[in-house]
């Protein structure tokens, strides 16, 4: 028998879990696009409309990110045919999923797919041209790319808060990639995408328009694993 990923949450159906995604980015788009005519209404100073814009533009940016992240679970859901149950969440996840997968290839596949998501979206803005990273739309987008995987592999190693496992279940991405495919598995994925992540990040500063010249861009990716089964990675960067 299967256990299936119990986060402890009332059910909702798959169509109300990506209804609430999708009113939400539509809400904080909608508010981003109307802020400059509010502003014009009021008195507020040129400064705070300012932070204010940007702080809409960042968060629509990060909620874009989000839906990205729980998009990718939905159609991996779809390509390994799995059936997929969308819930309300807590304060650390505030949608989440239960799943009945057919085969364990297809549950790790199915619990990877947000990060991956998150990274292939990350190396679309980086390479192309086209797209403006000194957006602070893009900026929020890229923020919560390089942020969440970091997040998710300090949680699954060391807190246990959102990735965790015990006699009732498991709950979160990386505990759901070591259910179906092994702690060595989870380990080695947590660390990757919080690597490439990273890599992302400093590559998105040096395409800002403040970025220094001076940065020579040698950097060091270190990864050591822990005597507990977990693994430690670090970033260094040379100027």
């Amino acid at each position: 028998m299967k256990i299936k990923n119990l986060q402890r949450r009332p059910h909702r159906s798959e169509k109300q879990g990506h209804g609430l995604t999708a009113v939400s980015l539509a809400l904080l788009l909608m508010l981003r696009s109307c802020w400059p005519a509010v502003a014009a209404e009021s008195e507020i100073t040129d400064t705070t409309h300012g932070w204010g814009k940007t702080a809409l533009d960042l968060g629509a940016g990060v909620l874009a990110a989000y839906a990205i992240h729980e998009g990718a679970h939905w159609a991996a859901a779809g390509l390994t045919g799995t059936d997929l149950h969308w819930e309300s969440g807590t304060y650390n996840q505030p949608l989440g999923f239960t799943e009945d997968a057919d085969r364990d290839s297809d549950g790790a596949v199915l619990h990877g797919a947000g990060l991956v998501g998150q990274a292939l979206c990350g190396e679309v803005i980086l390479a192309m041209d086209g797209i403006d990273k000194t957006s602070n739309f893009v900026r929020g987008i890229m923020l919560w790319n390089v942020v969440n995987p970091v997040i998710y592999a300090v949680d699954y190693w060391f807190l246990h808060s959102s990735n965790r496992i015990d006699e009732d279940g498991y709950q979160g991405d990386l505990a759901g990639v070591e259910h179906y495919a092994g702690e060595d598995a989870a380990n080695t994925f947590a660390a990757a995408t919080a690597a490439l992540a990273l890599w992302q990040g400093y590559r998105f500063w040096r395409a800002q328009d403040k970025a220094p010249t001076t940065a020579s861009g040698n950097i060091q990716l270190g990864i050591v694993p822990t005597s507990k089964g977990g693994a430690m990675f670090s970033l260094k960067l040379d100027f």
